[in-house]
């Protein structure tokens, strides 16, 4: 199985607004 679709994006704001809009939460690790 894999992890999911490739969405290339311009910079690193937009990928995060993409991570934020597709998840359902985050798990920040030390």
């Amino acid at each position: 199985e894999t992890v999911g679709e490739v969405r290339p994006v311009a910079n690193m704001h937009q990928r995060k607004a993409e991570m934020a809009s597709h998840s359902d939460a985050f798990i920040a690790l030390p």
